[in-house]
């Protein structure tokens, strides 16, 4: 099965996978490239981490170490460790849904509006406007751009010879971008019929969505936003393995 995350995301899931028996071949739609950036002045009172790559990019970089200071609020588990790895010692409990709305949910629940600006570290492109959800709850926010997601050009060529063969049944779909990357990339490398008998596994309906408007229908959608319910929901399509 194709694994579509960036590279070091995509290595880890490829162990787990095939840990349960499955045989991934790493494919990435999207490489991450660091973005410069700089810190508002005033006091950050929390600091809202949708992605891993985030808490990373804070960790690897002196100008933002005082961010470390400020209380960390996860998407998910995996999210929390990478907070945890960089430096964060006051990181709440990870969002169970993994969910950005309930993020949202749970940062103007634990929060004052009076007690500082909260951050959200992304990438360029984010699937929920943490900030912009937060402001119009009456807080002072900022979305602090760290890297940014640069689609390929082409897919790697074991994996578009692995598709030109038949070898390849299913791929795993973490964003909505990454299923239009991956109907364009085989577009252009003519591999589109070879595309369409392949189960999808997507993280959510709105990743699912490009592929059902592209004609594909053989598609299995997580139960959460989470990589637990990603690999869950693969085993619905092989349910045999792992």
């Amino acid at each position: 099965m194709l694994v579509t995350r960036p590279e070091g995301d995509a290595g880890r899931t490829a162990e787990r996978l095939e840990a349960a028996g499955h045989e991934p071949l790493v494919a990435p739609l999207m490489e991450i490239a660091p973005v410069p950036a700089s810190l508002p002045g005033g006091e950050v009172q929390a600091v809202v981490l949708t992605s891993a790559n985030a808490a990373a990019e804070i960790g690897r970089r002196p100008e933002l170490a005082r961010l470390l200071a400020a209380r960390a609020f996860p998407v998910g588990e995996r999210t929390a460790r990478a907070a945890r790895e960089a430096g964060f010692t006051d990181v709440a409990e990870a969002s169970p849904t993994g969910e950005g709305h309930a993020l949202v949910a749970a940062v103007a629940a634990a929060c004052r509006p009076e007690g500082g600006a909260i951050l959200h570290p992304a990438g360029r492109d984010v699937a929920v406007d943490v900030a912009a959800a937060l402001a119009g709850r009456g807080f002072r926010t900022h979305r602090l751009v760290l890297y940014e997601a640069r689609a390929v050009e082409r897919l790697p060529a074991d994996a578009a010879e692995a598709l030109r063969q038949g070898r390849i049944d299913a791929v795993l779909l973490y964003s909505a971008r990454s299923a239009r990357l991956l109907l364009e990339v085989a577009a252009r490398e003519g591999l589109s019929d070879a595309l369409a008998p392949l189960a999808a596994v997507a993280m959510s309906e709105a990743v699912a969505e490009p592929l059902r408007q592209a004609g594909h229908s053989h598609i299995a959608v997580a139960r959460g936003n989470t990589e637990d319910a990603l690999v869950e929901a693969l085993r619905t399509l092989r349910p045999g393995v792992g």
